[in-house]
């Protein structure tokens, strides 16, 4: 049996559908949903019993919950759902890519905060790997000073002697906001597109005249 243990709208979407749909066919497996309202609200002794489980977070999904589910009663975990805990800060994601030798993009951050936080569980997990740094490692490393940020002209940035001129994008720290930022150079015509969640049909808008950065948060600038 296979358990998906997700928000209604991501365990129901023709993707996730499509991808059951195949594994059902094939013999060997049965699905069982959990409902949105016994993820939310009930205990996880309520909860189904499973041989694989397939749990994700999105907004709104009590992650612990399902870690706790996870580690009482021991399904065979389809992706690791501690480690998801480092997915709500992208400092922490770009290290992981980093100690994996995955390519990323050049990057300034500016840390307007203590860095990266994570609970004692995800620490400990990620402590023994050799693919994965340490969380005081990637608190080091994450950090660049917002004491010696500057935005020199409307075209470039410096942090600690380390320029980057646009047209670059900036992201907050925190993974789960969605509120990004595409800056164009002067002589592209200068603004920024401003990302955002969905709504209705939009997801993001246009701003000719948005030249300076913001400085109320932590964010990463690529």
């Amino acid at each position: 049996t296979i358990g998906v243990c997700a928000m209604h709208k991501k365990a129901r979407s023709k993707p996730m559908q499509s991808i059951l749909a195949r594994l059902c066919n094939s013999g060997h497996f049965d699905v069982v949903y959990f409902e949105e309202s016994a993820i939310l609200h009930d205990d996880v002794d309520t909860w189904p019993r499973c041989d694989f489980l397939i749990a994700f977070y999105s907004t709104g999904f009590p992650l612990e919950k399902a870690i706790a589910y996870a580690e009482r009663y021991q399904p065979y975990c389809v992706n690791d759902l501690r480690l998801q805990q480092a997915l709500f800060d992208r400092r922490l994601v770009l290290r992981i890519l980093d100690a994996n030798g995955i390519p990323t993009p050049p990057r300034i951050i500016v840390a307007r905060d203590q860095g990266p936080a994570a609970t004692a569980e995800l620490a400990d997990r990620l402590r023994p790997s050799p693919s994965l740094p340490d969380i005081e490692t990637a608190n080091r490393d994450a950090m660049g000073d917002a004491s010696g940020f500057a935005q020199l002209d409307d075209d470039t940035i410096v942090c600690d002697g380390h320029v980057m001129r646009k047209p670059f994008v900036e992201k907050p720290v925190n993974g789960d906001d969605h509120n990004v930022c595409i800056y164009y150079a002067s002589k592209e015509g200068g603004g920024a597109r401003c990302l955002f969640r969905k709504i209705a049909n939009k997801s993001s808008e246009y701003r000719a005249d948005l030249n300076r950065v913001r400085t109320d948060g932590s964010y990463i600038y690529e």
